[in-house]
């Protein structure tokens, strides 16, 4: 099995692009799937229940070092900052599917449920943003974001000059994030041209008349506005509201502008370039439009219990990962419905809630719960995850977590594989491509239901959606 990003890629690796990431690891669960694969670890640690369990007997202190030194292993230093190039890291993403016609292509947001819709369609994505960590001096403290923000600005500077197509999101949350800001800070580049190499895998991977999504999460964010291309913001969607509690000393920096959400939203500039490349190409662009990253989750699990039925498959298991933990190859041979949660807080939990409230009811339900590796701000007690487990009619467990204390560690990363392999033992082919004419059909019957919206394209259209997102504030 696969078990590298860069492995599959068949390349070396950048250094400068992050792993332990939402783009990185939904992108290998994706590829892997599609090129007939799983992912083991979580795709970036061994599949091993030896190791899994001795990660268990880790101290609290030990965890919390685990998780900081994760982010240095792979931070950047910023004096190679000139060494960041954003045709590598699309000559990766390619890379990593085996070339072959598709019916359709996704650009855009980063999200677990858009992972199974993909995965149902084999449909190639090609992300918009990047994580880029990045060292800093050990004598900043991470109460003070001004001093972050300042110091970025020459790195920033080296790495947007190289890459005129980027746009940068300077990320700093000690809430959600401690104890990492004592060691990187957090770059996330966002992609405004599509690039030569992109352009070149969509020419030659989808044949005239082929469909381009485009995942536009509209989710925005209060930001300082640094510099044209730079962009400063202050937390991050998780277990807060939007720049409630800073718990530093220092000045928190202004925030004058509403931009898309640095690690989910989508950068609506991009679709000029998409727009452009469909006219040379004759494809057709339709967009996938929601607010919030969990809002897609339903109507994907809807969507898989309606194909499943036409399968004569029995649609009675649900499957609810959070954040990294998903994996389409597993889903697929269990017959699982997947539900996808941005991660294991409060508000992940309404999400699934609402969505069983409203749902024909699960004989089993499952649960594989992302480990914060410390403890962050809106995490639910243990209680609340085993009630919801309660509302399946014959089984329900969490996979790859303690069962006794329902709470995660980093050695779920392993768990939760050889969980979801070995405690299901259920085992379905799988199936073939779900068609664009399927999906159409679904949402024709069904899709009135949703939130998440399906629509064609109007360049006009986007402009004004432009123009009105920066005169109104960001939402929390």
């Amino acid at each position: 099995m696969t078990t590298s990003l860069y492995k599959q890629a068949g390349g070396i690796p950048p250094r400068f692009l992050a792993t332990f990431d939402s783009t990185s690891a939904m992108l290998m669960a994706l590829s892997n799937f599609i090129n007939g694969d799983d992912v083991p670890g979580a795709g970036f640690l061994p599949s091993s229940k030896l190791l899994a369990s001795e990660i268990k007997k880790f101290s609290r202190q030990a965890r919390d070092t685990m998780f900081a030194l994760s982010g240095i292993c792979e931070g950047i230093c910023p004096e190679h900052m000139n060494r960041i190039n954003s045709e590598e890291i699309s000559r990766l993403v390619t890379g990593m599917y085996h070339k072959r016609p598709f019916q359709a292509i996704m650009i855009g947001s980063s999200n677990g449920s858009m992972v199974y819709l993909q995965a149902a369609l084999q449909a190639p994505w090609l992300p918009q943003t990047f994580l880029i960590p990045v060292r800093h001096p050990p004598e900043m403290h991470p109460d003070r974001p001004e001093l972050f923000m300042d110091w970025a600005r020459k790195p920033a500077e080296i790495l947007l000059k190289n890459n005129p197509e980027l746009q940068l999101h300077h990320i700093f949350d000690p809430v959600q994030d401690h104890p990492a800001p004592e060691y990187t800070t957090r770059f996330r580049i966002k992609k405004l041209l599509l690039g030569k190499e992109y352009e070149r895998f969509i020419k030659e991977s989808l044949p005239r008349g082929g469909t381009i999504f485009v995942i536009d999460c509209q989710r925005k964010w209060a930001t300082t506005r640094v510099d044209e291309r730079h962009l400063f913001q202050l937390g991050s969607l998780g277990g807060i509201k939007e720049r409630e509690s800073f718990p530093g000393k220092g000045d928190v920096p202004a925030a004058n502008e509403p931009a898309p959400e640095a690690e989910w939203g989508f950068d609506a500039v991009l679709y000029k370039d998409i727009e452009r490349l469909a006219r040379e190409g004759d494809y057709r662009i339709k967009r996938i439009i929601f607010e919030e990253p969990e809002q897609p989750s339903p109507f994907v699990a809807e969507l898989y219990r309606w194909w499943y039925r036409r399968r004569r498959i029995i649609s009675n298991r649900l499957l609810a990962g959070s954040f990294l933990l998903l994996d389409p190859f597993w889903t697929f041979r269990t017959g699982s419905v997947p539900f996808w949660m941005k991660f294991n807080t409060e508000a992940s939990a309404n999400w699934l809630e609402k969505y069983l409230n409203t749902s024909d009811p699960y004989d089993e339900i499952f649960l594989m719960l992302y480990a914060q590796g410390v403890d962050s701000a809106g995490l639910p007690p243990a209680g609340r995850w085993k009630r919801i487990l309660a509302r399946a009619a014959k089984r329900g467990e969490l996979l790859g977590t303690d069962r006794k204390r329902a709470t995660p560690d980093f050695g779920t990363f392993i768990r939760h594989y050889l969980d979801l392999k070995n405690r299901i033992p259920a085992r379905y082919p799988i199936p073939g491509v779900l068609s664009i004419k399927m999906l159409e059909s679904f949402i024709e019957e069904k899709g009135e239901k949703f939130t998440i919206r399906f629509k064609d394209f109007d360049m006009q259209e986007i402009e004004s959606e432009i123009a009105t997102s920066k005169k109104i504030k960001s939402t929390s």
